[in-house]
């Protein structure tokens, strides 16, 4: 912020700052004493809009809204008013998210066409992949010699053409050792006989997480409740679990790749790979 906005540091810092969740001290924590409510939102709409600006008068700015589907609110609010930046200023905004996903919310994202002329707006819709693509997919993922053809027609129809549901697949192919890698390369192993594609992809993740060790699982469904993304602090107070017991853990469901690790120790943060797996694992405890 002190490079982008220079003289205007003291004013857009604390506001941004806030938007963020920082804790604030001196004269920053002073700026926004006091401040609630509307006025405080204002003002934030008003900093993040002045930090977009001054970026963009000094280079082209990209910004990538991932998973907008889980935006609230206030956050669409916020971004309104900053996509109309679009009309004058070098900014362009790549909004990723599920469509269909809201329904009977009057503010979805699918009504973002109607917040900006269509001359800055192009709407870019993904079909699901076809059956060459999927195979190819499977084909990049594994390399693999030896499967058979109806194990890959299986997969290909059940993924009906998504992705991520093609993904969960195969790793679950890996998890039951129907799959394994030898010396750098996937092999195919008898237990490929025994296997039975499941019908969804909740019942492939639900597959996967039951094929975990019972201490990682556990600590899988632990962090299902926290949230989609969550500290190494937490889950260890969390779990009550010992720092080396902990890592051990996570180390697991790492290398599953049901979660991801971002950050360097100890200021570590995990992010279930997808909604869907938090979903899946959090619906799988008792009540």
């Amino acid at each position: 912020i002190r490079g982008v906005c220079g003289d205007e540091e003291d004013e857009v810092f604390p506001f941004v700052a806030t938007m963020m969740g920082m804790n604030l001290s001196g004269e920053h924590a002073q700026r926004v004493k006091g401040i609630k409510g509307e006025a405080l939102e204002k003002l934030i709409l008003k900093n993040v809009r002045q930090l977009l600006i001054r970026s963009t008068q000094l280079i082209p700015v990209v910004i990538v809204m991932e998973d907008l589907h889980w935006a609230d609110t206030t956050s669409l609010e916020l971004l309104e008013s900053l996509f109309h930046l679009a009309r004058t200023h070098r900014v362009v905004f790549i909004n990723v998210y599920r469509p269909g996903y809201w329904h009977g919310d009057n503010r979805r994202v699918e009504t973002l066409p109607n917040w900006l002329p269509e001359v800055y707006f192009t709407a870019i819709h993904l079909k699901p992949l076809d059956k060459q693509m999927t195979e190819a997919l499977v084909n990049n993922m594994l390399r693999v010699k030896g499967l058979q053809r109806s194990i890959r027609k299986q997969i290909v129809n059940r993924a009906g053409g998504n992705p991520f549901f093609t993904e969960e697949i195969v790793r679950s192919l890996i998890d039951v050792k129907a799959i394994v890698r030898v010396n750098g390369a996937f092999e195919v192993t008898e237990e490929i006989d025994q296997v039975e594609i499941p019908a969804t992809i909740q019942d492939v993740i639900m597959a996967r997480v039951d094929s975990l060790p019972e201490a990682a699982k556990e600590v899988l469904q632990t962090a299902s409740a926290i949230d989609r993304e969550f500290s190494c602090e937490l889950i260890k107070r969390v779990s009550g679990m010992r720092e080396q017991e902990l890592i051990c853990r996570m180390s697991i469901l790492k290398d599953s790749e049901l979660l991801y690790e971002r950050g360097i120790y100890p200021q570590v943060t995990y992010v279930f790979k997808h909604a869907l797996t938090q979903e899946v694992a959090y619906n799988s405890l008792l009540l």
